[in-house]
């Protein structure tokens, strides 16, 4: 019966001289979409007529909805028509339907287009509120803050003011809303002036927007500047003691185990300054620890930029395929016009800048790094990487030449994303005396896709290298494939990753361990309300890796089906906060156990400025577990630990202080107590004068007992900036005359 059904209709589509073709569905997105149509024309001769699309409100047509075409006898015609929608998630279930007309205007064909609306969340943030000062105790200020959902979902969120209280605390007030789809609204904050608002130059009320599941979705920062006659000019800003501990422009002097022996100090300083028309941004890190004649200094540089160049001298490192740090200089080129970054670099392999005197080379590296097409919606983006590296630690050198490419332009990012990565290396052995293999070439490739539609999403990384590759990845074979689909407040993912390990080096000093690991997981998350949510997480493992032992190298395997769960609940005052992660499962390892039963579970609490963490363990997980056992000879056994916390304030916020203790107990190991108690203390606006104490008692089950202490001291000194982002702008000008008049009669002599 299908099909004769099947024949008929086919039939019918032969027996139509012209038609139309089209897509089932319209996937419409706000903004400009577009439709596909096909004319056919299987008769004799030629056929004019028109198409007229019949439009839901809410979608208009760039343009006429009639469009008037001629197709030759025996041809095809494609046409591309463009749609606009500014509320798709009002079009949710209806159709477009396409008629083609003859020239008298009978419908010779009639096709119906369902409309596909995907789910979209965007929730915007606007502040709408007239311009207000504050003045007189006692006037009315409004802030107006308007809500739009220009998602395609309906959105139950919550609108949270905050503004600093007379002592600097911060009082908040939340709001509540379901909020349809393409609909919007206004909220309404009325507070009255108080007197110690006009202390202030200005007072600020901040507005956050979250979603159920708590993600932000907008940030308004509302100034209300002060215009009182009385204002107190000691308090321009907000001087709450924590503000001063997040300048970018600082040094900070720390000495450590002042109760011990070996001493040591820290001097690090950060900064960033307009020079000679450019920017110049610097770091120093500099230590000297008992027992050492000279000071460290590492993680220092400088760099400057001016124009589209940027200079850069110090410690180096590269985040890039291969190893590249050390203290050298590099330079940057950005080609704005083009789309297109350059950079070159030379660098040694060593991270203390004041380490002149080695009784061996420990190398040097080159490399260099283009980008194009960066950030470009009509371009596909390229990166290519050179290095050459010279390594005396293992007297190797080192090329390798690395491409990663876009097969699509980056204006189909949102849906699609087809990413691949080629890499050509060789290595070889420094020396008089290698033999004829000393030389070994390697290479690597990589695939990466991203795909989304409707409420699917699907990702793919996949790598292989070859065992002597000279990048970070020497030796690996992985696979990282996931899909991922909502269903309302569900969202669940299935993924597959496997990961091999595999190195080998030249240097035969370098021990061939290898690892390798597959995991599948089942991944659900849901909000059960506004303040509590769900997430559960069924897995299963396979672990192998070579680890060293007294005896020798030694193969471990791990096998273990797992669920993890975690809980999350808040206050509907956010004071409260409780997180509990709970982990167990049957995990069966090497000859050691088989099946065994482990569980472990975090415990997380908090309530304004007090804190409670807990954990407790039964039972190994992991390979790396099962052999810190082994080395001892002994079971992982059970572990506990428990944790409170608490922090405060004195002398009207100028002091901050926090305390913690822990206790851990093993039963295969043994147990320790310890705990610490820091203090921030605002001497000036800018200034910091820091002090933390640590003490920690351990009893070991081997009878061996011992404790450590700590106490240091510091000040941290913020220094003045400003923000490089915002161009220089000349805002007076100063003239000065200098003169000297050594006796007095009013000639400058």
């Amino acid at each position: 019966m299908l099909l004769l059904l099947l024949i008929r209709f086919v039939w019918a589509q032969q027996e139509k001289p012209v038609y139309l073709i089209l897509p089932d569905q319209l996937r419409l997105e706000a903004g400009l979409n577009s439709i596909d149509l096909q004319l056919v024309n299987t008769s004799e001769k030629d056929f004019t007529g028109e198409i007229n699309l019949v439009l839901p409100q809410g979608l208009r047509a760039l343009g006429s909805d009639r469009l008037a075409f001629t197709v030759p006898a025996g041809k095809k015609r494609f046409i591309t028509q463009r749609l606009q929608s500014q509320t798709p998630a009002q079009l949710r279930g209806q159709a477009v339907v396409v008629q083609l007309r003859d020239p008298q205007g009978h419908i010779v064909d009639n096709k119906i287009m369902a409309i596909d609306v995907p789910p979209k969340k965007a929730v915007i943030l606007q502040d709408v509120s007239e311009p207000q000062y504050l003045k007189h105790v006692g006037d009315s200020i409004f802030i107006r803050t308007r809500v739009i959902n220009n998602g395609t979902t309906d959105e139950q969120i919550k609108i949270l003011f905050s503004s600093p209280d007379r002592i600097g605390n911060t009082k908040f007030k939340e709001q509540d809303l379901f909020l349809p789809a393409g609909r919007d609204t206004l909220f309404i904050l009325r507070f009255a002036v108080e007197k110690y608002m006009l202390n202030r130059a200005q007072y600020t009320v901040n507005v956050t927007g979250l979603y159920e599941n708590g993600d932000v979705f907008g940030n308004l920062s509302l100034l209300l500047s002060n215009i009182a006659a009385d204002r107190n000019y000691q308090q321009l800003f907000d001087n709450r003691g924590n503000l001063a501990a997040y300048s970018r422009n600082f040094f900070d002097l720390q000495l450590d185990n002042l109760l011990s022996e070996q001493k040591s100090f820290y001097l690090r300083s950060e900064g960033e300054y307009r020079l000679a028309g450019g920017q110049l941004r610097y770091s120093a890190y500099l230590t000297k620890t008992g027992g050492m004649d000279r000071p460290t200094l590492s993680n220092t540089f400088a760099s400057f930029q001016k124009g589209n160049n940027i200079y850069t001298a110090g410690n180096l490192q590269e985040s890039m395929e291969a190893s590249a740090f050390g203290r050298g200089v590099k330079f940057d080129h950005i080609d704005t016009a083009r789309a297109a970054n350059y950079t070159v670099g030379v660098l040694q392999r060593s991270v203390d800048l004041l380490e002149y005197n080695r009784s061996t080379d420990p190398g040097y590296t080159a490399f260099g790094k283009v980008v194009l097409g960066e950030n470009k919606p009509e371009h596909r983006r390229y990166e290519g990487q050179l290095f050459y590296d010279r390594n005396g630690l293992d007297s190797t050198t080192s090329l390798l030449w690395a491409n990663s490419f876009d097969f699509l332009k980056q204006k189909y990012a949102g849906n699609t994303v087809l990413r691949g990565f080629v890499a050509a290396g060789l290595q070889s052995q420094n020396g008089q005396h290698v033999g004829r293999d000393s030389s070994m070439p390697s290479w690597a490739l990589g695939m990466r896709m991203d795909q989304r539609f409707a409420k699917w999403s699907f990702s793919s990384d996949n790598f292989y290298s070859s065992p002597y590759y000279t990048g970070n990845r020497r030796g690996s074979l992985q696979f990282v494939e996931r899909v991922n689909r909502n269903w309302g407040k569900l969202s669940a993912a299935l993924s597959y990753t496997f990961y091999r390990y595999n190195p080998s080096y030249l240097n035969t000093r370098f021990l061939n361990y290898a690892s390798q690991s597959s995991r599948w997981d089942l991944s659900m998350y849901m909000p059960l309300s506004s303040f509590v949510t769900l997430s559960v997480l069924p897995n299963y493992n396979r672990e192998i890796g070579t680890y060293m032992f007294a005896a020798g190298t030694r193969e471990l395997k791990s096998t273990s089906w797992r669920l993890l769960s975690t809980v999350n609940v808040r206050s509907r005052n956010l004071q409260h906060n409780l997180n509990v992660t709970t982990e167990t499962g049957l995990v069966s390892m090497s000859d050691e156990a088989a099946g065994l039963f482990a569980v472990r579970t975090d415990l997380n609490y908090n309530y304004k400025s007090l804190g409670l963490s807990a954990s407790y363990q039964q039972g190994a997980f992991q390979i790396s577990d099962l052999v810190s056992a082994l080395l001892i000879g002994r079971s992982f056994g059970k572990r506990f630990s428990l944790g409170p916390r608490v922090s405060g304030t004195l002398l009207q916020e100028r002091l901050q202080w926090v305390a913690n203790a822990r206790a851990n107990l093993s039963s295969s190991y043994g147990n320790s107590f310890g705990g610490n108690a820091s203090i921030n203390y605002r001497v000036l606006k800018n200034t910091l004068l820091t002090g933390l104490f640590q003490y920690n008692y351990s009893v070991m089950k081997t009878g061996y007992d011992y404790d450590f202490n700590n106490l240091r001291i510091g000040v941290r000194q913020n220094l003045k900036g400003s923000n490089l982002d915002r161009p220089a702008i000349k805002t007076g000008n100063a003239r000065f005359f200098c003169f000297h008049d050594k006796n007095f009669n009013g000639i400058f002599d």
